[in-house]
């Protein structure tokens, strides 16, 4: 959502408001402030979409950026947990297969210095809006730059995406995608 800087301090200044009447029920104050101060404006229209569905400013304004990283965090939601409800034998084959690779298996997050949108993107929806909890207690600076690795396993997974509506990710695809890397 694009927000003037004058709708951007109204924003605020009733969400404090809110806050301090106490008032139960209602918006999530805490997310619209966080999301205003966090640049993330873009999440009001996700969290409200009932609210504010229809509006001629918020048409194709999710930014590239979170699109991106909503799609790596949903493939690595695949991998986690096909690796995780994969035999003893399996996940050793994989181990041994790919080797050092086997650190990728994991989502590691973005790099906060180099990949700050990335970084801020992710961190924004998995711990402020409650998105992709399986990372939730990760500390997402992975401290070097991840994203041509994301984007080189995104173009393999991404048909692979397409045939997973009934099953996981199988332990000859996950090698796949850790060795493209």
């Amino acid at each position: 959502m694009k927000l003037t800087s004058a709708e951007k301090l109204i924003l605020i200044l009733l969400s404090e408001i809110h806050e301090n009447l106490g008032i139960q029920g209602g918006v999530d104050t805490k997310l619209i402030t966080k999301s205003i101060y966090s640049g993330n404006t873009w999440a009001l229209s996700w969290e409200f979409s009932g609210v504010i569905s229809g509006e001629s400013d918020i048409t194709n304004e999710t930014p590239m950026h979170v699109n991106e990283v909503v799609d790596i965090l949903d493939m690595y939601s695949f991998i986690e947990n096909a690796y995780d409800s994969l035999s003893n034998v399996d996940k050793n084959k994989i181990e041994t297969t790919v080797e050092t690779l086997i650190f990728y298996a994991k989502f590691r997050g973005f790099d906060g210095n180099n990949e700050p949108k990335l970084y801020n993107a992710a961190n924004f929806l998995i711990k402020q809006m409650g998105r992709f909890e399986i990372f939730k207690d990760r500390s997402l600076n992975s401290h070097s730059e991840m994203l041509p690795r994301y984007s080189n396993m995104l173009k393999i997974f991404n048909p692979i995406r397409a045939k997973l509506a009934d099953r996981s990710l199988s332990c000859e695809e996950i090698v796949t995608l850790l060795k493209v890397g």
